[in-house]
């Protein structure tokens, strides 16, 4: 489903599967993987093409092409999403927020969604969606969790417009 991903458009310049503007989430899982609860990451829309920015175990917080993300995920199912209802250059600011974080270390255990000093890859684009937009995907401010901002509640946000959606993340 993500390689016709480019193809895609809404119509409004600001979407992150390709609008004029940097913008959107893209949520990649794994299909019979056990415990694997999804991966989050934004999509940045620059003029050499799209690029990811994301972190991972290992790597944190790095940026990459989007071919080279999609080769590196052969298995995986891919929904785009983009925040809905917002300016185009709010749409921006969220890969602009994301950007800066970029060579910041991987750490899970840091509930703090708000602590710029680790990431794990659902928390580095909450972060980025409440410092851009001002409002957080889960309706929830407060930044101290008891658990973690999972992929799958990002994914369950009443804030996202679909743009690709191959199934119910559900039955994955």
């Amino acid at each position: 489903p993500h390689r016709g991903w480019s193809r895609r458009r809404t119509g409004s310049g600001a979407d992150c599967a390709g609008g004029d503007s940097p913008s959107g989430v893209a949520v990649p899982l794994a299909q019979g993987s056990g415990f694997y609860v999804g991966h989050v990451a934004i999509v940045s829309l620059r003029e050499d093409g799209p690029w990811i920015i994301e972190a991972l175990m290992g790597d944190g917080v790095r940026t990459v092409s989007y071919g080279t993300w999609v080769r590196e995920r052969p298995a995986e199912l891919v929904w785009h999403a983009r925040i809905a209802n917002i300016r185009p250059d709010s749409q921006s600011a969220i890969a602009e927020e994301a950007i800066k974080y970029v060579g910041t270390p991987y750490n899970f255990w840091n509930f703090d969604l708000r602590d710029t000093a680790g990431f794990y890859c659902s928390k580095l684009a909450w972060l980025s969606i409440v410092t851009a937009v001002g409002t957080a995907p889960d309706d929830n401010m407060r930044s101290k969790r008891l658990l973690w901002y999972s992929p799958k509640q990002l994914l369950r946000s009443p804030h996202l417009s679909f743009l690709n959606t191959p199934g119910d993340y559900a039955i994955r």
